[in-house]
């Protein structure tokens, strides 16, 4: 989830671009797709919530652009609005039930055929995912967390 003015800020290694980044489940509250111009994009991107904030003339032109690369094709871009966050105002960005971001997302282990750490079956609820950081009534987690909330798996415990 990304508040940010460019939904991608540039990502370019010299030569070659960024063409392993996936830029996937996402809601970018942005005022433009992408923040470079020099070299065009070559990194994969789908299955976003793309809501236009603000009026910069960048959105239109960087959507085209998005469009021409073949780069979130199946995301959803919405001209305004907001991504229904239950208060942004307070920093809360957890999703209300009316949502856009609501089954915007894929199953992350089908796109790269793989079962991935923390992405057990049922972590999200309905026929997909939600987009974002929390799915639909996953409140915003407290910060600082305390230690003992963190689960991490033991180091060389995956890929199985």
């Amino acid at each position: 989830t990304s508040t940010s003015a460019p939904a991608v800020t540039y990502n370019k290694v010299q030569g070659i671009g960024t063409p392993n980044y996936w830029f996937v489940n996402n809601i970018f509250w942005c005022e433009r797709w992408w923040s470079g111009s020099e070299v065009d994009p070559n990194w994969h991107g789908d299955y976003n919530l793309l809501v236009r904030r603000g009026e910069s003339t960048d959105w239109g032109k960087k959507k085209e652009l998005a469009a021409k690369l073949g780069i979130d094709q199946k995301s959803l871009w919405l001209e305004q609005g907001d991504p229904g966050f239950i208060a942004f105002e307070k920093r809360d960005v957890s999703l209300r039930a009316d949502s856009s971001a609501r089954g915007r997302g894929v199953e992350l282990s089908k796109l790269v055929g793989a079962k991935l750490p923390g992405l057990e079956p049922g972590y999200f609820k309905g026929s997909k995912p939600d987009a974002g950081a929390l799915q639909f009534g996953e409140p915003m987690p407290v910060w600082p967390r305390k230690r003992a909330d963190v689960q991490v798996p033991e180091a060389g415990t995956w890929p199985e």
